[in-house]
């Protein structure tokens, strides 16, 4: 990837949430966050209720609805997003989870010019558009050694030249509702082995895309 690229890591956990328990100081009881960030987080974009429960750290966010549990961080701090996404749930060990996954995107400089034309000109080529596509998102789902990974592929919005990527390593579980679940181990593995993933698919798929043959 190109040395100006900027990746966000977050790990999401899918289930029955109870977004209330998600504030501020219930983090600091478990000692995830400090004094500081504690203060910071009850400031701009603080919502909490039955529904859904957001707050920003310095360092990473928090979002919870009743379906779904997510911290996103920045890539330099995915080492501590993934440890508190383990001791939250160690904490919250009978919620009944039915997936998780690790997400991770970037808009990464491809050294094209404009991205968005060498895009549109193949996929229109592809698909035998003879009309001028003005937009194109590129998507697709396989299945990659017990998780299923989504990428989507787009024109930068930050750039001409840049190229978003994002891949979403989805783990279904065979958890059932009241039964403890062990998920600290299973997201501290899967942090580690999609990281390196996609590290390694991101720069070949930008790779292909840059080469004057794609």
């Amino acid at each position: 990837m190109s040395e100006k690229a900027s990746v966000e890591f977050a790990v999401a956990v899918l289930g029955a949430m109870n977004p209330a328990i998600h504030t501020p100081d219930w983090y600091r009881y478990l000692d995830l966050i400090s004094d500081e960030e504690l203060a910071t987080s009850k400031g701009a974009g603080l919502a909490v209720s039955q529904i859904v429960a957001q707050f920003t750290a310095p360092s990473f966010q928090i979002i919870c609805n009743e379906g779904k549990w997510m911290i996103r961080a920045g890539e330099s701090e995915a080492e501590r997003a993934t440890d508190i996404a383990t001791r939250v749930f160690d904490a919250l060990d009978q919620t009944p989870v039915s997936a998780y996954g690790i997400n991770l995107t970037v808009h990464t400089d491809t050294g094209l010019e404009d991205i968005q034309t060498r895009l549109l000109k193949r996929l229109g080529g592809m698909l035998a558009v003879d009309e001028d596509l003005q937009f194109c998102t590129i998507k697709y789902s396989i299945p990659v050694e017990g998780r299923v990974l989504n990428v989507v592929l787009e024109p930068s919005q930050k750039h001409k030249s840049a190229l978003f990527v994002a891949l979403n390593y989805h783990y279904p579980t065979r958890a059932k509702e009241f039964e403890k679940f062990d998920l600290g181990p299973l997201i501290k593995e899967a942090a580690t082995r999609d990281t390196e993933d996609y590290m390694k698919r991101c720069k070949s798929l930008v790779d292909a895309i840059s080469s004057e043959g794609a």
